[in-house]
């Protein structure tokens, strides 16, 4: 028996590890600042999930998964968009001698989460379901068009059914959905779960912007 806590970390170390591994995948930082760590058995290169070696790079996605756990327990997460960034776009604003620096979106992979976990009789079709995704996102690129070889970056955003809480809000920088991108996009899925004994439904899909 899996209590709901355990049911929920579990949940919450599939989103670090598919954190990097998106990162990995779509090639953000170069590929030596990666290490090979097993998880899920995963049948990523070398049979191991990949973890940056980048200290600050680390505690930035724990803490962003941390603040995601109070919003899993209460079901208030409903999604997690990991945007791929390139060069920043500059726009001319109102003012003749201002420029607006705005975030140049390419793609955005969209974790969508409804329901908070339960407990359950066990972790293993769980572990197995979660496994699907990482897999899904170590063969990605076959389904994306490649990014132009240039500097990338990356942010996160956790959406919320409610308005988030003060604390939150402190940790966090508010954005509208609709600065999630920018120009038309084409909508890939790539996996899909309906786990109904662990208490939620999840959705992985990129949102890849055309030229």
């Amino acid at each position: 028996m899996a209590s709901s806590a355990e049911v929920q970390q579990t949940l919450l170390d599939f989103v670090q590890v598919l954190i990097h591994q998106v990162l990995f995948a779509r090639k953000v930082y170069p590929e030596e600042t990666f290490e090979a760590r097993r998880h899920l058995g995963v049948a990523g290169p070398d049979n191991f999930a990949l973890r940056s070696r980048h200290p600050e790079l680390c505690a930035y996605i724990d803490g962003a998964v941390r603040d995601l756990a109070d919003l899993l327990r209460r079901g208030e997460a409903e999604r997690l968009a990991i945007l791929v960034l390139g060069a920043p776009l500059a726009q001319s604003s109102a003012a003749p001698s201002d420029v607006l620096v705005v975030p140049n979106v390419l793609e955005t992979f969209v974790l969508e989460l409804s329901g908070a976990p339960a407990a359950i009789s066990g972790v293993h079709k769980l572990l197995e379901q979660l496994r699907g995704f990482l897999v899904r996102v170590c063969v990605c690129e076959q389904q994306l068009t490649p990014l132009a070889p240039e500097e990338l970056s990356f942010s996160l955003e956790v959406h919320t059914v409610h308005a988030p809480s003060e604390e939150l809000c402190q940790r966090w920088v508010s954005c509208s959905r609709s600065e999630a991108g920018t120009g038309p996009s084409r909508i890939v899925p790539l996996k899909s779960m309906v786990a109904e004994e662990a208490g939620f439904d999840m959705r992985l899909l990129v949102a890849q912007r055309q030229p």
